[in-house]
């Protein structure tokens, strides 16, 4: 009776492992090469570059500065100008904004760190006697 019993649970194992295929779809990628949790290199920098920049101007005892966000994280604080010897803070808001959309602009380029030059900022109106 015991002898039936095993041969009855033997055969219903057996039978239900080959009723239902274990095919699942990392397995077939994985033939190709491929797996679902895979992107390409492109992807990511494409990912990466358009992540979410914010640019704000701060106020500061010298003048105006400014700060870039990315995702929400401060990657830049700049409270004075760039590239100028000494600590000279930029003379208006409008000048810290034009500033930090180069900078934002770079950063979405992939640039980091991002420079700026005395003729980016002779262009933007910045004095840097």
């Amino acid at each position: 009776m015991k002898i039936v019993v095993l041969i009855i649970l033997i055969l219903v194992f057996v039978s239900c492992e080959d009723a239902v295929p274990k095919k699942s779809p990392e397995k077939s990628l994985e033939n190709e090469g491929v797996t679902i949790t895979d992107k390409p290199k492109e992807a990511e920098k494409r990912e990466k570059n358009s992540s979410i920049c914010e640019v704000r101007t701060v106020e500061n005892s010298l003048g105006w500065g400014y700060e870039v966000w990315q995702n929400g994280a401060m990657v830049i604080k700049q409270e004075h100008i760039p590239a100028v010897q000494g600590i000279h803070a930029f003379s208006s808001q409008e000048q810290a904004q034009k500033a930090a959309e180069i900078i934002k602009a770079k950063i979405e380029q992939g640039i980091f760190p991002p420079t700026m030059s005395m003729a980016e900022l002779q262009s933007i109106g910045v004095d840097i006697k």
